[in-house]
């Protein structure tokens, strides 16, 4: 994780109004269980693409209640936020609620979704790797996890 986030530096150091390298580096963070670091990072994110309201609650709040908040204005489809499937998935293993993550990997596939492959493979949604529905997704998704 720590590679990746030098990477990030990198492109940050040459695009610095490059969004998304924030929002990678708060996943590095977050992943390898600094929390806070990431928080910051995610922060520093939505003050890049242009969502001031949303930064302000991630520095004022803690890291569960935040992102609880952003998954519930991503699920009524608010203005400059994420409507990704995938990503509203990971945003529900964050806070630890599994079905959260199932119901929106289930709606990528339906939707045809081109990050999902990749996003199965993600560390955090190994915690789900036993579980029957995300088993049938993988297998009708034709992604090898490994084990």
């Amino acid at each position: 994780f720590e590679k990746s986030i030098n990477q990030y530096n990198k492109v940050l150091e040459l695009f610095p109004g490059y969004g998304f390298a924030w929002d990678g580096i708060g996943y590095a963070q977050f992943i390898s269980g600094q929390r806070e670091a990431a928080m910051r990072s995610w922060e520093n994110f939505f003050v890049i693409v242009g969502n001031n309201d949303m930064a302000e609650y991630f520095k004022a709040n803690a890291v569960e209640k935040a992102l609880n908040h952003w998954i519930e204005l991503a699920i009524k489809g608010e203005s400059l936020l994420c409507s990704n499937p995938t990503i509203i998935a990971q945003a529900h293993m964050f806070v630890n609620e599994k079905e959260g993550a199932l119901e929106y990997l289930e709606l990528a596939f339906e939707v045809k979704n081109e990050d999902l492959p990749t996003m199965l493979l993600r560390p955090h949604f190994s915690p789900l790797h036993n579980e029957p529905r995300f088993k049938e997704l993988v297998k009708k998704v034709g992604v090898n996890l490994i084990q």
